[in-house]
Formats: C-alpha cells, sequence, structure tokens
C-alpha cells in the first residue's frame, strides 16, 4: 500500500467543495434576480457573497497544497490568514490557478490536439481582491461610512460574473 501525503488527499475535497459553494451561490443570485424586492434578497446576496469568499479560500487552500508538494512552500499549518497566504503564494508563481481551456481534438489530423486557453489565469492579487470586496460586503460597517452614507452596495451582476468565472476555473 502507498501512503497519500495529507496535502494531496486535500486537493480533491477543496474542488468538490468549491462546487458545492458554487451551486449555492447560483441558487441565492437565481432568488434575488426572480424577485429583487424580495425582503430575503438581502440575505441571499450574503449567502453569495459569504459562498465567494469561501470559494477564494478554498481555491487558497488548493493551490497552497498543490505548492507544498511542489515548491516547498514555508506557511504554517497551525494559522490561517488568507492575506498573508496570497501574499506567500505570489512570490512562488504569479499565475498559480488552473484557468479553463478549450480543448481541440484531431485540429490537424488524427492524434493532433490542441489546447486553447479560454481566458487569463487569475492571479493571486485578483482572488485577494474578490476576497477583500466580499469581505468589506459582509461585515458591519463603520461609523463613518454609516453617517456619510457611503454604505456598501451588493452588485448582483459582479457577483454573476465572479460566479461564473470561478464556475469556468473549477470546469477546467
Amino acid at each position: 500500500m502507498i501512503a497519500v501525503p495529507q496535502f494531496e488527499s486535500m486537493y480533491m475535497p477543496a474542488t468538490e467543495a468549491i462546487a458545492r459553494r458554487i451551486i449555492i451561490a447560483e441558487g441565492a443570485l437565481h432568488r434575488v434576480g426572480a424577485d429583487p424586492n424580495n425582503p430575503s434578497s438581502l440575505g441571499d446576496c450574503e449567502l453569495a457573497v459569504l459562498q465567494l469568499r469561501l470559494i477564494c479560500e478554498l481555491f487558497l487552500l488548493g493551490s497552497t497544497a498543490a505548492h507544498l508538494r511542489e515548491g516547498g512552500l514555508n506557511v504554517s499549518d497551525s494559522k490561517w490568514r488568507p492575506k498573508d497566504a496570497f501574499f506567500e503564494l505570489s512570490k512562488v508563481n504569479g499565475h498559480p490557478l488552473p484557468f479553463p481551456i478549450e480543448l481541440q481534438l484531431n485540429k490537424n489530423g488524427k492524434g493532433e490536439h490542441h489546447v486553447v486557453p479560454k481566458s487569463q489565469p487569475i492571479t493571486y492579487e485578483a482572488l485577494a481582491r474578490i476576497y477583500g470586496i466580499c469581505g468589506d460586503l459582509l461585515h458591519i460597517p463603520t461609523i463613518k461610512q454609516v453617517t456619510t452614507g457611503r454604505l456598501p452596495e451588493f452588485d448582483v451582476t459582479q457577483l454573476e460574473r465572479w460566479l461564473a468565472g470561478f464556475r469556468e476555473i473549477a470546469m477546467a
């Protein structure tokens, strides 16, 4: 019997959890789109944002596990601060995550397959930015934000775009 290192066994559960989170967030945004004036829409937006934030963390976890195996990344196994982990991983690889591709089979004859990227890879900086924006939406605003009327607002279209991008990456 061959032992599987713990970090290798984390990758599949992370990708499965990403798929579940995408489905949950898409369902919440679908309900918002179906009836945006429903009093529950705020809760559905918050649920979608929470799922997006967890997806970012799961991509980070999967990438960290992969880089531990391949690059000997030095991250703490007892502390988890995504901001620090995004920074550490950005030093190892600027294009860390899988990205959507189209596989063209037998393009120029039998056995000649081509891989065509469907988009640019997402960087850790972009993932960290999405993670931060989602955090701003989930946390109670400051007194200054309330008194000046500068409260964060849910941009459902942007949330849907992020989810669509994450779905593409997960399917890659």
